[in-house]
């Protein structure tokens, strides 16, 4: 079976990486990508008076992720976080397969570790899509759909991928899903349905009595 790991960096998350295995190089690239977040062309919106705090702390929780304010983005969360997840993400973007933090497999997710692997679990690709989020719609209607990111790569093949957000009312339950598909060939060009790879990044947050959102899971799947 032919091996889709080397279609550039971010298609890591894009191919199951326990069924294609690690390749270092790949990973490298990866965290070389999500350095240049603080050049992103695309600016965060300003939400300034709005009457809705709980649309008014997610504005600000985005805005604080754009503008890696680490500490601040840190009230969003409850460390030691017990969420393994955390760390499937961060590790398969970190160099190295044997990599001595990653081999342990540790379940909790410190605070120190938050700070360290920022990057890794705040990705360039998530953080555009995230931008793109109508947050007003989002919290008037239930969801909301960003547009779709295309990308060609250097191996001849496409990247798609986007933001479905999905807010309940009644749970105060505020789910941010990244989905990335991988295609053959030119997709813009073809619109071919050829999917040789397809991730589900999904994060959970649950809104406090405060109208905090505070982070209750991560998913992956794919």
């Amino acid at each position: 079976m032919k091996k889709y790991l080397n279609i550039l960096p971010f298609l890591i998350l894009a191919v199951s990486y326990s069924k294609y295995g690690a390749n270092d190089s790949i990973r490298k690239d990866l965290n070389d990508v999500t350095s240049v977040i603080k050049k992103d062309s695309i600016k965060p919106i300003s939400y300034v008076g709005h009457d809705n705090k709980c649309l008014a702390e997610f504005v600000k929780f985005r805005d604080y992720i754009y503008q890696q304010k680490k500490d601040s983005v840190k009230k969003y969360f409850t460390f030691p976080e017990n969420n393994k997840s955390l760390w499937d993400l961060v590790c398969m973007q970190k160099e190295g397969t044997n990599d001595v933090l990653c081999s342990k497999q540790k379940d909790t997710f410190s605070e120190k570790d938050f700070e360290k692997y920022f990057n890794q679990l705040f990705f360039s690709q998530y953080v555009k899509c995230l931008l793109k989020l109508k947050s007003q719609e989002l919290f008037e209607k239930g969801n909301y759909t960003t547009p779709f990111f295309i990308e060609k790569t250097a191996d001849g093949y496409s990247l798609r991928y986007w933001i479905d957000a999905v807010f309940d009312k009644k749970t105060k339950m505020l789910e941010l899903r990244y989905y990335i598909y991988t295609y053959e060939g030119n997709y813009l060009e073809n619109q071919n349905d050829n999917v040789v790879g397809e991730t589900l990044i999904e994060y959970d947050f649950k809104y406090d009595e405060n109208c905090i959102p505070k982070f209750h899971r991560l998913i992956m799947a794919g």
